[in-house]
């Protein structure tokens, strides 16, 4: 995409402004909304966890039921939709450069 914004010279256009946008707002959505989950999962099952940048030492494992909670959470398969329909966004824009 940025490769194709400098061969067709559409820097001045929107469509490639929005992608990119779009693109950066998606990887941190994902980066944040995956982060926490797996370190709440890592914490549960007593393994070293984060807390943004700073790493805790294990705590003692929380009960299966808790465990078994998370696990069956569906986070995993919400980022995973937020970053598919983000993807499908970002081609549509670069397909059809509506404006």
């Amino acid at each position: 995409g940025i490769i194709a914004g400098f061969v067709r010279d559409a820097w001045g256009r929107g469509w490639i402004w929005t992608s990119l946008v779009l693109f950066i707002v998606i990887a941190v959505i994902m980066f944040v909304r995956g982060s926490l989950y797996y370190s709440q999962i890592r914490r549960a099952v007593g393994m070293q966890w984060f807390d943004g940048r700073r790493a805790h030492d294990p705590e003692s494992p929380q009960s299966e039921q808790e465990v078994s909670k998370l696990l069956n959470s569906r986070k995993p398969e919400e980022t995973a939709m937020i970053g598919g329909v983000g993807l499908a966004l970002i081609l549509w824009l670069m397909m059809f450069r509506p404006f």
